[in-house]
């Protein structure tokens, strides 16, 4: 625990506009029809101003009215972002129609678009069934890579963009080809050696 706070504590005097980005999330209010400026993280942070925390809220507030809309099948991947648009005008999120907001959250963003037979898809596929082949094999580390993922994916679309994508094929190839413990148990096997 001491080692956590000596970290944070390195983190915070080496990166100190970092904590701009904590400072947003004492401003948790907002107006739909708000068009100041957005906070920056070199930027001093009001209340008066959109930030990372008040986007997000308006966004997923807007997709869930498009996800209760398309609940079990969704929108469909093309028709996702005019759907959310939609929502955004239906609210009067004019900041969010001009600055073309995803949904900043990548589970939201596939149970709008594909519906929950979709997401239920994803979750086994990028979470459950790895989470479940890790316990299996003891693999600690790959648990806290999905897990670490896992968390992610809660406040960015990694789906909607091409590094995004690309991240994604990466870690969970680089979990699913990571060796089990019980390799180094079988006759013949080397560390470095192919199996």
């Amino acid at each position: 625990m001491l080692a956590v706070a000596i970290l944070l504590c390195g983190m915070i005097l080496l990166f100190p506009k970092t904590l701009n980005r904590f400072r947003e999330l004492e401003y948790r209010k907002y107006d739909y029809h708000n068009m100041a400026m957005e906070s920056h993280f070199n930027a001093p942070v009001t209340a008066g101003q959109w930030n990372g925390a008040t986007v997000r809220i308006a966004i997923w507030h807007s997709a869930w009215l498009v996800i209760k809309q398309h609940m079990i099948a969704g929108t469909g991947v093309g028709d996702k972002m005019d759907k959310l648009k939609q929502a955004y005008e239906s609210k009067g999120f004019r900041f969010g129609i001009e600055k073309n907001r995803n949904t900043h959250n990548t589970y939201l963003d596939v149970w709008m678009s594909m519906g929950l037979i979709g997401l239920v898809l994803f979750l086994s596929a990028y979470f459950i069934i790895p989470l479940q082949r890790c316990i299996r094999h003891k693999d600690l580390l790959g648990a806290v890579w999905i897990l670490c993922l896992l968390i992610s994916l809660m406040f960015e679309n990694y789906s909607d963009r091409t590094l995004g994508n690309t991240i994604l094929a990466f870690f969970i190839s680089f979990i699913a080809a990571s060796r089990s413990p019980t390799y180094a148990k079988r006759p013949g096997y080397h560390p470095g050696t192919s199996v």
